[in-house]
Parts: C-alpha cells; structure tokens; sequence
C-alpha cells in the first residue's frame, strides 16, 4: 500500500492511495472514518471470480488454490502464471478537505481485531491525551506523539489477541 499527498497548483491538497493484499488506509474526516482502500481476499466475491476466470480456484478454507489468503500482491511469484494473484493495485484519489486530520496506514493484524472507526477513535482520543502531556511538559513534537499511538494501536491489536504481524503508521495531515 502507498498513500502520496500532493498539492495540486490550483492549492488543493489530493491524496492518492493505491494497495494490493489487506494492508489498509484509513482517513479520519472530521472524526470519521473513511476507507481508501479495498482489502483483497480471497473470500471476496468479486476476487474470487476474478481468480477463477484467470484459472485459480478458492479451497475450502477460503484461500486462493487453498494456499494463499490474499488475492493480489506483489510477491507471491507462484501464483501470477495467468494473474490468479494479480499484481494490479485499486487505485483511489480524494481531495482533502479541512476536517480531514489524521491517516492510519496498517497491516491486517490490526483491522482483523479492530474495525476502522474503532481505530480512529483510539487515535483521536490518544491524540488529545498525548498532546495535551507534551504541551505540559513544553515538549511538543508531532512525530513523537504519532509514534507513540502507532506503538498504542499496536499494543492494542495484540491485547485483543491479533494472530498476525501488526504493523501501524499514523500520519497528520
């Protein structure tokens, strides 16, 4: 997944997302949450129809030739014979608007045991927390409190027993 913020000449702000697999991102607008990208699993209809057109097939256990979870990706070079797992990005462009505040880019080890609003809650709420601390202490500095609520997402993920790896980004806008 990617995720490129560019301001046009016209001075609006657009954010262009691209992904392939189930990482995911998030915008928070106005506190709430808005995906930008689409997790691509086997089990998705509209994927699975596509692998099986391009000659895979999805097991029993919902994986694509009974091997793999996901139905795009880069790697995963056994599985592109015909694009049964297909390299080809969603692509997504949206204008920032001014309520729009805060990115969380994530692995699937986060949003299998936290849905997306859940996530932006958590990242308001720690903001406000964590921001208010450092004014306190004089000490404010945007990348450290992001940081620390990324590290915060990810403790949470793994409380809430996530089998996978969990990786988090959060960004301001």
């Amino acid at each position: 997944m990617t995720c490129l913020l560019r301001t046009e000449s016209s001075g609006s702000r657009m954010l262009y997302s691209a992904n392939v697999g189930d990482s995911r991102a998030i915008l928070c607008r106005g506190n709430r949450a808005i995906r930008l990208t689409i997790d691509h699993k086997a089990n998705d209809p509209e994927e699975a129809k596509r692998v099986q057109e391009a000659g895979g097939y999805i097991g029993r256990n919902q994986r694509v030739n009974g091997v793999l979870a996901i139905s795009r990706a880069l790697g995963d070079h056994l599985f592109k014979d015909n694009d049964v797992v297909s390299a080809r990005p969603f692509c997504k462009t949206v204008e920032l608007l001014e309520q729009d505040n805060f990115l969380i880019l994530a692995c699937d080890g986060l949003w299998d045991v936290m849905k997306d609003q859940e996530a932006v809650d958590f990242l308001l709420e720690a903001y406000t927390r964590e921001r208010e601390e450092a004014l306190r202490r004089g000490e404010v500095n945007e990348n450290t409190i992001l940081k620390k609520i990324a590290k915060g997402l990810i403790r949470e993920a793994l409380e809430r027993r996530s089998q996978d790896n969990v990786s988090v980004v959060c960004v301001k806008l």
